[in-house]
């Protein structure tokens, strides 16, 4: 089956695919804003801003991430 994208769908970003992209956006841009980066992504956060930009709430990833982030740091530290 191939689905392409008309004038009138009604896809967003913020939905399936798109949720899991930004929400993996926003772990590279907290990667690439940490002190001693395992890399950088010039771009990630440009795109998660994008998206809370035109309303995205970002709360739910983010709070997963900052739980995972302190998992991950204790279990290192």
């Amino acid at each position: 089956m191939v689905m392409t994208r008309s004038d009138d769908d009604s896809w967003d970003i913020t939905e399936s695919v798109g949720a899991t992209a930004l929400g993996v956006a926003m772990a590279r841009a907290a990667e690439s804003d940490c002190d001693c980066p395992l890399f950088t992504d010039r771009y990630a956060q440009l795109f998660v801003d994008a998206a809370i930009k035109r309303g995205w709430d970002s709360s739910v990833i983010a709070k997963r991430l900052i739980r995972h982030r302190a998992a991950f740091s204790s279990r290192a530290g």
